[in-house]
């Protein structure tokens, strides 16, 4: 790749496609980037879902190991992950 200057302020010359170019991956970039930040923000209230549905089935009696097996987690692992609900009094 290859810039020509002109004068001494270094304006660019001949190199028009490249900034185009340039221009065009940073519009993706942007694009992409906010769907990254869309689908970060749509994960953060799918868990926040999910810990109310687990608090709600916990309140109505539902044991560990049921909600470990819909969540194709074991009882363990339910309890570990969601354990604090009931701790924090959610």
């Amino acid at each position: 790749m290859h810039f020509r200057f002109r004068g001494t302020l270094g304006g660019w010359v001949g190199c028009q496609g490249i900034l185009d170019t340039v221009a065009e991956r940073f519009e993706i970039w942007d694009e992409d980037i906010n769907r990254i930040v869309q689908a970060e923000a749509e994960l953060k209230v799918s868990h926040l879902k999910l810990r109310r549905q687990v608090a709600k089935a916990r309140q109505a009696g539902h044991s560990w190991a049921s909600i470990g097996l819909a969540l194709r987690i074991t009882r363990q692992a339910a309890q570990q992950r969601f354990g604090t609900i009931e701790a924090d009094g959610q």
